[in-house]
């Protein structure tokens, strides 16, 4: 009765335990009533304190070793928690929040678990879906054994085929292990299959002791050129980002917008708390992309959801009811940008998100696109820009551009006109070669 704290229950035994003690012990109604409230009051929540003392204790001690060895402790939290991709999502807000870096997977500078290095904390392999702790150690003490891998090829022919399977390699490609030999991650995943086809078809050569005429230097033992793939742009590359680690680590899709949703009043969910103090109404609105949705069952009858977002600053959790839902379903699919209207209430130390309307963010904020400015490292973009330019015709939207060179010198280039300018043109923009980053005001 008190561990699942059913009242019923309780209030039966509330009668035996006062008639037992003045049957058989001869303890007043009123004495023992008044011991079977203290009772009650235990089974409401109740914790001794032996035990209290000992939580205490580790308290303490585990508020000592983030105090003064934050690093530390947060990589081996995140070691201990690897193949919970949620509870890394908050790790990752936190060190945020402490100002620590967390540094992408790196096939030379990863270990199988977190690790400290240099005041950041490493990603670990391990801790990359779908890749498998085992295979990882492989990888680690091959490097460990015979030195840190030259090149893909090198890895290739080191890697151990037999533990290395489509799967775990495309995650290493997609979360960024293999940038330092490769920052084309489309070109890698494309040739995932050539690549592992190539690593077995080596091994049972040296493991059949065939040797060529010319031994090593024969071009046959080398990687064929790779197929030519055009690079992801931004959003596609985080996207596949995300497929591999579980949160959006190298940056946020929602980054380029985030001069123009501060404009609008759009609220980030690290600082609801806050804005709602200073609040008279407790409706608000959130950006984010959808992470997943969960739809439920009411005991009407009635269809409700549960949707995870994510923004520059977190991961929220939104509950919409059955108009909302049936009013926009059709937009809830994962890696979706939403506009959500809200109602926020701060309850039990928490606050519940409760959607009361959802919009496509993009066409939510076009019709109040101000300014954009355009981040290239080469003059291709500026051909395409006319080209879209000359589509779209005038409109309000005042239009920058920020060059940059080999030296890291940059010319800044303020066109004279405004410009009409859609969401499928800027889109179009992100996936031009040459173009950096495209942010919206």
């Amino acid at each position: 009765a008190m561990g699942k704290k059913i009242k019923s229950e309780m209030d039966k035994q509330r009668e035996t335990f006062v008639s037992g003690a003045a049957e058989h012990n001869d303890v007043p109604k009123k004495q023992a009533a008044a011991i079977f409230e203290q009772i009650a009051k235990f089974a409401g929540y109740g914790f001794n304190r032996a035990h209290a003392s000992c939580y205490a204790l580790v308290a303490y001690q585990t508020a000592w070793l983030k105090a003064n060895y934050p690093v530390e402790f947060m990589a081996a939290s995140m070691t201990l928690d690897y193949g919970n991709t949620d509870k890394l999502a908050v790790f990752k807000q936190e060190l945020d929040r402490m100002g620590i870096r967390l540094l992408a997977p790196d096939i030379n500078k990863s270990d199988v678990m977190f690790k400290v290095e240099d005041g950041a904390v490493r990603y670990a392999l391990a801790a990359l879906k779908g890749v498998g702790e085992g295979a990882m150690e492989g990888v680690t003490l091959e490097r460990e054994e015979n030195g840190p891998y030259k090149d893909l090829d090198d890895f290739v022919s080191r890697m151990d085929h037999k533990t290395m399977n489509k799967r775990q390699f495309e995650g290493l490609v997609c979360a960024g292990a293999f940038d330092r030999f490769n920052a084309n991650r489309a070109e890698l995943h494309v040739n995932t299959e050539m690549v592992l086809r190539f690593a077995a078809t080596q091994a049972e050569d040296k493991e059949s002791g065939q040797v060529s005429l010319f031994g090593e230097a024969d071009e046959a033992s080398k990687l064929p050129p790779l197929q030519k793939t055009e690079e992801w742009d931004h959003l596609e590359k985080l996207g596949h980002e995300f497929g591999a680690i579980g949160f959006y680590l190298s940056a946020h899709p929602l980054d380029p917008k985030a001069g123009q949703l501060s404009r609008q009043g759009v609220v980030s969910y690290t600082n609801l708390a806050e804005e709602l103090k200073s609040r008279i109404s407790s409706r608000v609105q959130l950006a984010g992309v959808l992470i997943k949705k969960q739809e439920r069952m009411s005991a009407r009858g009635n269809k409700f959801a549960f949707l995870q977002c994510s923004d520059s600053s977190g991961v929220y959790e939104v509950m919409i009811f059955s108009d909302t839902l049936a009013a926009c379903r059709d937009l809830l699919q994962p890696g979706t940008a939403l506009l959500i209207t809200v109602d926020a209430e701060e309850k039990e130390d928490q606050i519940r998100l409760t959607g009361q309307m959802i919009q496509p963010l993009d066409q939510a904020m076009a019709t109040k696109l101000k300014a954009i400015e355009i981040h290239m490292d080469a003059p291709a973009p500026a051909a395409k820009l006319k080209e879209l330019l000359e589509e779209e015709g005038k409109g309000l939207v005042s239009i920058s551009l920020y060059a940059y060179t080999n030296d890291n010198d940059v010319a800044e280039i303020t066109l004279p006109a405004k410009y009409a300018v859609s969401p499928a043109s800027i889109h179009t923009l992100q996936k031009t070669p040459g173009v950096i980053e495209v942010k919206e005001f």
